[in-house]
Formats: C-alpha cells, structure tokens, sequence
C-alpha cells in the first residue's frame, strides 16, 4: 500500500529548466529586434530535444538537463548543484571571402556570448523566482565542437555553454497525527503578578 497521500510537486530542478528555456526564449528574440536588427542570431530555442537537429532548425539553442549533486542533505532538504547544458548549433555557407566553418563559428560564439550575458546577467540572477529562491547561478563552462561540412557545402557546428544553478530542495513533511491517549488542558490561574496559563497533562 502506498504511503504518500499528497501529490509529489515538480522539483526545483524542473522549475529551474523550465524557466532558462523560457528566460533565453523570450531575450534572444528581443536581442535580435534591438537596432541594428540581428535575425541571424535569433536562435529557437528547444527544451530536451533528443532528435537530431536537422539545418533548417539552424540557429538553435536546446536547453538540457544533465546532472545534480547534493550536499549538506537531512531528512528534509538537500542542497543541491544542478547542471544544465546550453547546447547551440549554428551554420553558414562559404561567401567569395570567407569560409563557411569561419562564419558558422563566429556566428556560434555570438550566440553563446548572447546566451551567458543572459543568464549572469543581475537582473536573472534568482531566473525570476521570488528570492531567496536560489543560492547561486554561474556559467562555468563553455566549450565548441570542430566544424562539420554538410552535403550542400554549409558548415554546421555546436557550442555548448554549462550552466549550474544552487538551489534547496525539499521533502514534504508527513501529516502530524494525534498522540492516542494524550490530552492537554490550559488553565488560567489569578495570582500577585497576573493571569498565569498552565497546562496539565491528563
């Protein structure tokens, strides 16, 4: 028989994805209307895309959750450090003057250098929870794949920006229940000094 009688609420750790999807989302779009315009950086941004990205998806951003550690843990919480990848994908073609695997990586790192002032910026630095919901978020890895080239001469190549996030995660308490054969009375005694309340357990 089950024991848990109260539905298991999504995890921090859900939350959290949930939220840098949505959070890079809705500013990498406005970044590329700032003037000058940038369209080319506006990256769709996908969360826990397993299928492989096809380069009509180009550019694109999926957002992945990839790993938790946890210390300082007792029977109700746990802190945790949750790592998240930032996974970029880019291409471009060769131009009369520059090279299709130049062009894909430099439009790569603009992407990825959009994605981390992002996420470090102030304003995210809770990723919009009410505070203190989180202990701490830093980017704490960036590293490129080589170039591939594609059968119709585009360079095609991925980034990937690491992301780790602090946050506490809890355990709901069991329902209290009552102790069978114990009861507790209140009286209010008048003495020198005022009412005094006492309790008398029968």
């Amino acid at each position: 028989m089950a024991l848990l009688t109260q539905k298991i609420p999504e995890q921090n750790f859900e939350l959290v994805r949930d939220r840098i999807a949505l959070i890079l989302a809705d500013e990498i779009s406005s970044q590329a209307l700032i003037s000058p315009p940038t369209p080319e950086y506006n990256a769709t941004v996908f969360l826990e895309r397993f299928v492989p990205f096809d380069k009509t998806d180009m550019p694109c951003i999926n957002v992945v959750f990839a790993s938790g550690d946890f210390e300082n843990q007792n029977t109700l919480t746990a802190d945790a450090i949750y790592k998240y990848n930032i996974d970029v994908y880019t291409k471009s073609k060769s131009t009369s003057t520059s090279g299709g695997d130049k062009l894909a990586s430099i439009k790569l790192h603009r992407i990825l250098g959009i994605c981390r002032a992002i996420l470090e910026n102030p304003q995210y630095r809770t990723l919009a929870f009410a505070p203190p919901s989180l202990q701490r978020t830093t980017v704490s890895d960036i590293a490129v794949e080589e170039p591939k080239n594609t059968q119709d001469g585009s360079s095609v190549i991925m980034g990937r920006l690491t992301f780790d996030v602090s946050v506490c995660e809890r355990v709901q308490l069991k329902d209290a229940e009552d102790i069978g054969g114990w009861k507790t009375e209140v009286k209010m005694n008048e003495t020198e000094k005022g009412y005094q309340f006492s309790n008398v357990i029968v």
